[in-house]
């Protein structure tokens, strides 16, 4: 089943894995949560909640939504983020 928007949603805040009709999480190496809007990594964070990336480039209406998603999330203001 894949999850719609309100549910990735609470799944991008409890760092849960999903898939969705053109965004997915996955998490990597045990440890790192990466967010995934069709091929391009849009945000990366550690478990424990350190976000590490955020991509804020201007994609399709479609990206730019999910990119929304991750902010609210995340608490994010849209500023790229990379560390």
């Amino acid at each position: 089943m894949q999850a719609n928007y309100r549910q990735i949603e609470d799944m991008l805040k409890s760092m849960t894995p999903f898939k969705g009709n053109s965004m997915r999480a996955v998490i990597e190496n045990g440890k790192e949560y990466r967010v995934i809007s069709y091929n391009t990594t849009i945000a990366m964070a550690t478990l424990d909640g350190v976000i590490h990336y955020y991509d804020p480039t201007k994609y399709s209406t479609t990206t730019s939504r999910q990119q929304n998603l991750v902010k609210r999330a995340w608490g994010l203001s849209g500023e790229a983020v990379s560390r």
